[in-house]
């Protein structure tokens, strides 16, 4: 299964100052998920790779 998302931008001040730094967010949500195997109020774990995220429902073993 693949989806495609947009990166939204979320704005977030300085804590000191009045500078505004944008930074990119990505929400998942529906019951894409559960069919794919990730439930309410679970941990999930994700892995950062050059240009990728790996998200998985349970550890992985490295």
């Amino acid at each position: 299964m693949t989806r495609t998302f947009k990166l939204q931008p979320q704005y977030v001040s300085k804590k000191y100052t009045r500078e505004i730094n944008v930074i990119p967010k990505l929400t998942l949500s529906g019951k894409w998920l559960e069919k794919a195997g990730f439930l309410p109020h679970e941990i999930i774990y994700v892995k950062v790779e050059d240009g990728c995220l790996v998200i998985t429902a349970s550890q992985p073993t490295e």
